[in-house]
């Protein structure tokens, strides 16, 4: 009997142990089971499930690259559709509106390079830049400072507009070296003072020393020339004649196009992922080794080379 009541109490907590595994693994398959149904009621995964690509089934080689093919298929004819459609827009907008349309899309060119600009600041490094017109304010100045009777320089268009994003960009340090222990409401406050100081200086800068003329502005800037071709008059090319706001139109959408490039160029690079980091954790970024102070100064400098060169194309369109 002592024996047997040893062997009683030995069993007693193993019984006790495969009783708790059983209930744990019991409670984890209720728990699963509830997590499925709750998925399969959910309309959102439902249709993330729907849209998953065919690929992902259990299909034939055959058939997931002819899936692929299709849809890379489908990507360029889009893109061509939005080629022609983007070729063709001031021909359309000048029949169907008139020509004072066309000058609102060169317009709106000019805002999306501004826009593309004041996305990698604001989008990818999360930096709450108010003051980014001034960078605009200083590629306009520039170009006007250089290429009008003002000073006498009448320097070429590319000469003038890696200059504009050089200048533009040194501001951009200017002001981020001083920033850079702000966050938010902060940074936002002395951006804004910022930009209202570049605004009251720039107008206000014709004493004792006339260089940008005051609030009368500079005047007779220089259109564009390309190889002896000036854009501010109208052409014929193959029976079509394009006034100087189509040409404006080609070239402004030209730049615009590059821009995007850069721009998704950075986002996937290793610059573009530290933007990333720190916007959604500076602390953390810093602890992984991100080198914050660079980076965020970069994201200033980046972002007001575009600000910089879209201020240059704006007095083209102005002077029309």
């Amino acid at each position: 009997m002592p024996g047997r009541k040893a062997r009683v109490h030995r069993k007693v907590p193993v019984a006790l142990t495969r009783i708790s595994r059983f209930h744990s693994s019991s409670s984890r398959l209720r728990t699963l089971s509830h997590a499925v149904k709750a998925r399969r009621s959910d309309p959102y995964a439902r249709w993330v499930a729907s849209e998953r690509p065919p690929c992902s089934r259990k299909r034939s080689i055959a058939a997931c690259v002819s899936t692929s093919l299709d849809v890379r298929r489908a990507a360029w004819v889009a893109y061509i559709a939005l080629a022609l459609l983007l070729a063709a827009a001031p021909f359309l907008t000048d029949a169907a509106l008139g020509r004072s349309w066309v000058r609102i899309l060169d317009f709106a060119l000019l805002y999306i390079m501004l826009a593309l600009g004041l996305n990698i600041v604001v989008g990818y490094a999360g930096l709450l830049d108010l003051g980014y017109i001034a960078f605009y304010a200083v590629g306009a100045y520039l170009y006007a400072l250089l290429a009008s009777p003002h000073f006498g320089l009448h320097l070429p268009v590319w000469a003038i507009l890696p200059m504009g994003a050089m200048v533009a960009a040194g501001f951009g340090v200017l002001l981020g070296a001083p920033t850079l222990k702000l966050r938010g409401d902060y940074l936002a406050i002395v951006t804004l003072g910022f930009g209202e100081i570049i605004r009251i200086f720039l107008t206000n800068l014709n004493a004792p020393i006339n260089i940008t003329n005051g609030p009368q502005g500079i005047s007779l800037v220089d259109p564009i020339s390309i190889g002896g071709l000036s854009l501010g008059e109208t052409h014929s090319m193959f029976g079509i004649t394009l006034p100087s706001t189509y040409t404006y139109y080609y070239l402004f959408l030209a730049l615009s196009l590059a821009i995007v490039f850069i721009s998704i160029r950075l986002q996937d690079s290793r610059i573009g992922r530290a933007w990333v980091a720190i916007r959604e954790d500076e602390v953390a970024a810093a602890a992984m080794g991100i080198n914050t102070r660079n980076v965020k100064l970069l994201a200033f400098a980046m972002g007001a080379s575009f600000a910089g060169v879209s201020g240059g194309p704006l007095l083209w369109v102005c002077s029309e």
